[in-house]
């Protein structure tokens, strides 16, 4: 941004985005495994996302999988779609799960930051698609960076985790303490407020 914005631009800051810590806390993992997925932004990869929930589908027949959007794509068989949920039923639904999967296509603004940030909070490992900016909130110590567009890798990585209760656990664990210390709306209301501080008079 500085280099667009010439040598005379006004100060840029890499301000963390934060979720509300308070409404999105950690619950524990349940005992019937459940991968989820929600989010609806235009960059949102819904055929790989039903190609790697597929591909876990038939390697893991018992767990249920969610995918919460409003695409037309069909649907594969043994995926349960809603279609809208309110705040309160997404908080509920990451409860009942045990992984949290988002596949976006390539993007510059980091699609599913929000999703990823709020299953963090419940204690959830994430795993999703690596694009520029998404390891700054996912990282391989709370959950699972996949390429754009590889539905295969996205279901291992799943399968792997179901496969590993400690790991899924840890991770889960992990990626609270990160959501609670670095991306909470308290951590970027503080961050702001030391940005507006330091602006020149």
């Amino acid at each position: 941004m500085k280099a667009f914005l010439g040598l005379d631009s006004p100060p840029v800051h890499f301000l963390k985005f934060g979720i509300d810590t308070d409404f999105y806390r950690p619950t524990p993992l349940p005992p019937q495994p459940l991968v989820l997925s929600a989010g609806g932004d235009r960059d949102r990869d819904i055929p790989t996302l039903y190609a790697a929930m597929a591909e876990i589908k038939a390697a893991r027949p018992e767990t249920q999988v969610v995918v919460q959007t409003a695409s037309d794509h069909p649907v594969p068989a043994g995926v349960v779609r809603v279609q809208r949920l309110s705040h309160r039923d997404l908080r509920d639904l990451y409860g009942r799960a045990c992984i949290v999967a988002i596949a976006t296509r390539f993007n510059h603004h980091v699609s599913g930051m929000t999703v990823a940030l709020e299953a963090a909070a419940t204690g959830r490992p994430v795993v999703t698609t690596d694009t520029p900016g998404m390891s700054d909130y996912v990282d391989e110590a709370s959950g699972r960076l996949t390429p754009a567009g590889d539905a295969s890798a996205m279901a291992a990585a799943v399968v792997g985790l179901l496969d590993n209760p400690q790991q899924l656990r840890d991770l889960g664990r992990a990626g609270q303490h990160r959501v609670q210390t670095s991306h909470s709306t308290k951590t970027m209301s503080s961050a702001i407020g030391e940005i507006v501080a330091a602006l020149p008079d």
